[in-house]
């Protein structure tokens, strides 16, 4: 007897995966060689078709120690990461989790070219670069409502980004949390070292913050989902006018949660109106990707901790 439920369960399973993969791509934890190469085909379109390019790539970034971009002496071929789990690893997420896909003509050199139509919406949304925006925020009890959030730009440095920061915290021992409300004179340094090594990184992330008055704006949930709305659609057009994130791109969207339900709500809502603004204003060339909620487990488990905890400082 076939077990009809035995497909929509492994499609389940897929997806969820899929899912999980490009969260740690969005946070930069890169612990695993899926995630690595995941994160390599995201950055890096040219080793979606080839590779080639893939290995090198992946060797540029997460065996530097050995692969100086020049040339490889045939004792290092020992010592960096195995060609076969590398492209084993590229095919299981393009053609299994069927993210970051190759082109038709080489998917078909490749033979798994199937059912094009259906997954022409999975393309779109994942073959561009990224707008990763983390954000949080606050005032729902003061004087002004605020939504701050920090925008990763540009993949390889948003990596580089998350390395120096945890870099940092183990040389610091510093374990907490990085709160505005927390700051004092003991510890005041430590967050002007955080700064430093954002300015140094400014070419690969942004800072953006919208704030209202809390009276008069109405009930104050609604008036946060607008303040996302608009933070989302001015933070894109300022990065289109300035050439830092032409179009097309990506938009993925983490959001700490506070009350899980709600704020998902909240982001489902807020996913439909970029969308819908997308076709309008943007000519259909911002593809409205994941809208996700990370509960304190997750954060931990996919280290958004660190880029949440600066999108709470700007709030």
């Amino acid at each position: 007897m076939v077990d009809r439920d035995k497909k929509p369960k492994r499609s389940t399973k897929r997806v969820r995966h899929a899912k999980a993969l490009l969260r740690f791509v969005a946070s930069s934890r890169l612990d695993t060689i899926a995630q690595r190469v995941a994160w390599t085909l995201n950055n890096h379109l040219d080793s979606r078709n080839s590779d080639i390019t893939l290995l090198l790539k992946y060797w540029e970034y997460f065996d530097s120690d050995i692969y100086d971009r020049v040339s490889i002496r045939p004792d290092d071929l020992y010592r960096l990461t195995h060609p076969g789990s590398i492209i084993r690893a590229r095919a299981r997420i393009q053609n299994q989790l069927r993210l970051f896909q190759a082109s038709p003509e080489v998917r078909q050199r490749r033979k798994t070219l199937a059912e094009e139509e259906r997954e022409k919406a999975i393309e779109k949304s994942v073959s561009y670069p990224v707008f990763a925006v983390f954000a949080d925020e606050s005032g729902k009890t003061q004087r002004h409502l605020i939504v701050g959030s920090l925008w990763i730009l540009h993949g390889p440095e948003s990596w580089r980004l998350f390395n120096q920061i945890r870099k940092w915290r183990e040389e610091r021992n510093f374990t907490k949390e990085f709160h505005f409300q927390s700051i004092n004179l003991s510890n005041i340094d430590h967050y002007l070292d955080v700064v430093n090594l954002l300015i140094e990184n400014s070419s690969a992330v942004s800072f953006k913050v919208i704030s209202v008055e809390r009276s008069g704006a109405g009930p104050v949930d609604a008036a946060i989902g607008r303040l996302y709305y608009y933070l989302l659609v001015r933070g894109i057009e300022h990065e289109v006018e300035t050439g830092r994130g032409p179009l097309p791109r990506t938009l993925q969207l983490w959001k700490d949660a506070e009350a899980v339900g709600r704020d998902k709500l909240l982001l489902a809502d807020i996913k439909d109106r970029i969308t819908m603004h997308s076709k309008k204003r943007f000519d259909g060339k911002l593809h409205v990707d994941t809208f996700g909620v990370s509960t304190q487990k997750e954060m931990i488990s996919f280290s958004f901790l660190i880029f949440l905890q600066v999108a709470s400082t700007v709030s």
